[in-house]
């Protein structure tokens, strides 16, 4: 499948993949086969970097694991001695804590 050609494709030590490969995907394709067109549109990427022959790219920065951004700043409560069930009233419940960013309520049925 495409999932397993994506993953198997080894990248070099530096994270770069082929342009050629890249332009070698369908949806590239319907739009262009010169692999040299993608590669001058990937150098204009704020998030792709370009290698100095311009036959590679990988990413600027690597992706996030999801772990590193949910895992530690998430917190579920239940029976909270609020006077009313809001986003507002959870989120100043939660203030001395420190910043919260999304604030959800749950209302039992």
């Amino acid at each position: 499948t495409r999932t397993r050609s994506w993953r198997s494709r080894s990248a070099d030590e530096m994270g770069y993949v082929s342009i050629k490969w890249i332009t070698s995907f369908r949806k590239i394709q319907a739009l262009t086969q010169d692999w040299k067109a993608v590669s001058r549109v990937l150098q204009q990427s704020t998030q792709l970097k370009v290698s100095t022959d311009k036959k590679m790219v990988r990413r600027k920065h690597p992706i996030p694991k999801k772990s590193d951004l949910f895992a530690d700043k998430t917190v579920m409560a239940s029976n909270l001695p609020l006077s009313e069930r809001s986003v507002d009233s959870v989120k100043a419940y939660f203030k001395g804590f420190g910043k919260s960013n999304l604030g959800k309520v749950s209302i039992p049925r």
